[in-house]
């Protein structure tokens, strides 16, 4: 159970530092979702069930992008 708990504490960490990066003021699904796909137990569990890491990778940072830019725009 403990590894477990560390890989949860990881993956939230990990989410969170991203959100900060991308000067995001809070963690989204999508984040979480990023910081799954770095997680190696995680991407391979995803990649077991045909999953696409790269790609989903990819699509979600992009849509993290066009999101800061969108709200980024709403400020104006």
């Amino acid at each position: 159970m403990k590894k477990i708990d560390e890989n949860l504490h990881k993956v939230i960490n990990n989410a969170f530092a991203l959100a900060q990066e991308l000067e995001h003021n809070i963690i989204t699904t999508e984040h979480i979702f990023l910081s799954l796909l770095d997680n190696v137990d995680a991407n391979n569990f995803i990649k077991n069930l045909g999953g696409d890491t790269d790609e989903l990778h990819m699509q979600i940072l992009n849509y993290l992008h066009i999101y800061l830019i969108y709200h980024s725009l709403l400020q104006l």
